[in-house]
């Protein structure tokens, strides 16, 4: 299990440059926005615009605070989305234009090469202690609120990072915490985190 600290991130404009963005994990290590095989990041939508493309590349987005994302996906009637829809997957080709009805949201995205990676993502709301089965090659636990994980305490957007067979034991009085769970579709060979 390894800590990931959300004030150790650097943020970076969009790949379309319509934003900002914190990598919480990107695979592998030291990839380009061209060549991860998946991707965890938290974005800042500030204004109504497009999102980036991603050929190959499936996406899930969890809106992790504020509300009032209406998201135009390649055609499609608008989703609307706010702190407390499920986390919505979408193709990372298809065109994409989000629209803010109650002002600016941060969202979390989780990305994966399609076809290499299968990737799925919940939200979880912990009252007391829970314990995070690890059945994934790579889980990550996005705290929205402070908890502790493992003893060690997680601060809003921290994250606990677990390779498969790990559990994650994580308590608060009341905690919300986004849960995404990586492993690949077939044997790809490339390792884990």
């Amino acid at each position: 299990m390894r800590m990931l600290h959300a004030i150790e991130r650097a943020s970076a404009p969009w790949k379309n440059g319509g934003g900002v963005t914190q990598d919480v994990m990107i695979w592998p290590s030291g990839a380009s926005l061209d060549s991860f095989d998946w991707r965890i990041s938290i974005a800042d939508i500030l204004t109504d615009g497009p999102f980036s493309i991603f050929p190959g590349i499936s996406r899930v987005l969890t809106v992790i605070q504020g509300d009032g994302l209406r998201l135009a996906i390649g055609g499609a009637e608008p989703v609307e989305l706010d702190s407390a829809s499920p986390p919505l997957a979408f193709s990372g080709e298809a065109v994409c234009h989000a629209t803010l009805t109650k002002g600016r949201l941060r969202d979390l995205n989780v990305m994966a090469r399609r076809g290499a990676y299968s990737v799925s993502v919940r939200r979880l709301h912990v009252i007391g202690e829970t314990v995070i089965r690890c059945d994934a090659e790579t889980t990550l636990a996005v705290a929205l609120d402070p908890l502790t994980c493992g003893g060690e305490r997680l601060n809003c957007e921290d994250a606990a990072l677990a390779a498969s067979g790990e559990n994650l034991r994580v308590a608060a009085s009341t905690a919300r915490v986004v849960v995404a769970e990586i492993s690949p579709s077939f044997n790809t060979n490339r390792g884990h985190a």
